[in-house]
């Protein structure tokens, strides 16, 4: 656990983490068949550029930045998702205690990125069930793990478990499952922009444009979509 004054002064410049000497993360990674994933802003590094969010369609900052801490490993051979989260002094609900929405965000946003890293696209949260077995105290880590539940049903939807666990006892802290959409060609392009490959070289300007573009085609598909639809009813 951190100490208060140091979870504070946390910034974007001088990141603290409280991962580094823990034992199993230093087995994950010396593990071969086990990857550190850096999330959204690691596949593609524009990704934290106000004028690149904003073509992508953001209007704000994501809530959960400096309120957790995570490190994500992919394990290439189970397929699965796996790491630690570090809830911050900023998230409590009962007294000395993770609130419960914190924890079914970060399970919603972490079992999300493995929707990415697993399939190579981008997905929409359609459902998410929260259950919880135990209080999580707050400035805790935690060990998580996340699974996809459904790997025969194709790639329009995804159903996935992401589970929490105490890092020292094993014990189950919560878990959830949820249902994740893959939006249809002519939808929004915002969440694949970041799994496609290819991304990394581009600058930000070309990443503008390219985003833009690729709406604008989307945007035509969709109205001409509608106007057939219109002829159509009308014979």
């Amino acid at each position: 656990m951190l100490p208060r004054s140091v979870e504070q002064s946390l910034g974007p410049s001088e990141p603290v983490s409280p991962f580094d000497q823990l034992p199993w993360i230093k087995e994950y990674r010396a593990h071969p068949e086990i990857y550190e994933e850096g999330g959204f802003g690691d596949r593609l590094p524009l990704y934290s550029q106000p004028e690149v969010r904003y073509a992508m369609g953001f209007r704000g900052s994501n809530f959960l930045t400096g309120k957790i801490q995570q490190v994500l490993f992919w394990n290439k051979k189970e397929e699965c998702l796996e790491g630690a989260v570090y809830f911050g002094a900023n998230c409590e609900g009962p007294p000395g205690r993770v609130h419960g929405g914190c924890i079914a965000a970060t399970m919603d946003s972490t079992m999300g990125f493995f929707t990415v890293v697993y399939s190579g696209l981008g997905y929409y949260t359609l459902n998410l069930n929260t259950n919880y077995t135990k209080f999580v105290p707050l400035q805790s880590i935690v060990r998580f793990k996340c699974t996809c539940t459904n790997p025969q049903e194709g790639k329009r939807k995804i159903a996935s478990l992401c589970q929490f666990f105490d890092p020292e006892t094993n014990e189950l802290l919560a878990e959830s499952t949820a249902v994740f959409y893959h939006p249809p060609k002519d939808g929004p392009v915002i969440p694949l922009a970041v799994a496609r490959k290819g991304m990394q070289s581009m600058t930000a300007e070309q990443f503008v444009e390219y985003i833009n573009t690729a709406n604008r085609k989307a945007a035509a598909k969709a109205a001409a979509a509608r106007e057939e639809k219109k002829a159509q009813a009308k014979l």
